[in-house]
């Protein structure tokens, strides 16, 4: 079982989209089964996988992971696939069971936040690092997970919060979406320096690897899509800025569903082409599991 982290210190990069679109390209044509935590308590993830109002659904029926969070530090017995969202995707496919793969959610919730901001506080009178006493606990938790998925994609909060931290260091592999843009640029090499190997201590050649999301092609950006190569090892051609991404990450109902093509619609061939290349390059690769 892989553990793959998106993650980055700028939001507004795609994290979210790519996670979705990975997880659905990974499950449906690569037989792959995924389980998608969502550490971010904006919830993006969660909104486009479930819906919103599948959201509110798994808030009531206590199965989010801010609920397995606090079962946790109440130090009550838990169970962590008690958390799960099965089948969490609008593509019929996968619904129906016609593809050997799935996506599986633990979703996030907007309550997160203080959920974050109390784990600390407590984790900090004990004189721990929440970071690691995080980590430990889920690591725990999911290695029992094992036999039951493939691939698990930690979609990681913006910046070096708790959640962030813990999802890279849980994960063999980091992948960081951006733009082809100056400021984006200059952010990642602040994740990467500054992050990850100053902060977090992850020596250099760590598998990371970079999508460039939301590309518009011109001079400038193509410039900035060569220094990119040069700097780092990229995943798949740019994916371009579409609209028809806006409409993928739309979830109208919980009970709406939807066939890959009509989902991604133009741009279906470079989704399929980018989960093709990460699951050829990088989760084949041999990485510890």
């Amino acid at each position: 079982m892989k553990r793959v982290a998106i993650a980055n210190l700028k939001g507004g990069v795609g994290k979210s989209t790519t996670t979705v679109l990975l997880a659905e390209t990974l499950a449906l044509f690569h037989r792959q089964r995924v389980l998608v935590i969502d550490l971010d308590p904006q919830s993006n993830t969660s909104y486009m996988l479930l819906s919103r109002a599948g959201v509110e659904i798994a808030e009531r029926q206590q199965k989010t992971l801010m609920h397995f969070l606090t079962t946790v530090v109440s130090g009550a017995r838990v169970n962590i696939a008690n958390y799960v969202q099965p089948g969490a995707s609008d593509l019929w496919p996968l619904v129906q069971g016609h593809a050997p793969g799935c996506v599986d959610l633990i979703p996030s919730t907007p309550q997160m936040w203080f959920v974050e901001s109390n784990f600390d506080e407590a984790a900090y009178k004990k004189g721990d690092p929440p970071d690691e006493r995080l980590r430990d606990v889920i690591k725990r938790h999911l290695d029992r997970l094992k036999g039951s998925y493939d691939v698990v994609l930690f979609d990681c909060p913006p910046g070096f919060s708790t959640l962030a931290r813990v999802g890279i260091r849980l994960s063999d592999l980091i992948l960081s979406p951006t733009l082809a843009d100056a400021v984006s640029t200059r952010s990642l090499k602040d994740f990467v320096d500054i992050g990850l190997r100053k902060i977090l201590g992850l020596a250099d050649g760590r598998n990371h690897y970079i999508a460039v999301t939301k590309f518009i092609r011109n001079t400038q950006t193509q410039s900035v899509l060569d220094e990119l190569r040069q700097s780092y090892c990229l995943v798949g051609s740019p994916m371009p800025h579409s609209v028809d991404f806006i409409r993928a990450s739309q979830r109208v109902r919980h009970d709406s569903y939807r066939e890959f093509p009509e989902k991604y619609g133009a741009k279906q061939s470079n989704v399929r082409a980018f989960g093709a290349e990460f699951f050829r390059t990088v989760l084949s690769s041999k990485v510890s599991a």
